[in-house]
């Protein structure tokens, strides 16, 4: 199967967490990606978050949302 090529929303379907492969001398893994994984706590993104906290502490985390948008 062509791994690439795969949905990533499909890879827990696919195949289960641990699971390894080897393709020439690289060793792939599926792993869950963790909100650290992504952004780690030392990262610009740090003050968002602060403030998101601060916010939440006063208007209730129901009241607290960030919208973010990336373009290519």
């Amino acid at each position: 199967m062509n791994t690439l090529a795969v949905d990533p929303d499909q890879v827990a379907v696919l195949w289960d967490e641990g699971t390894e492969w080897k393709d020439g001398d690289t060793v792939f893994r599926v792993e869950r990606a963790t909100r650290r994984h992504a952004v780690p706590p030392d990262s610009l993104w740090h003050g968002v978050r602060t403030v998101m906290r601060t916010l939440a502490h006063v208007h209730g985390d129901d009241a607290v949302r960030l919208v973010a948008w990336f373009e290519e």
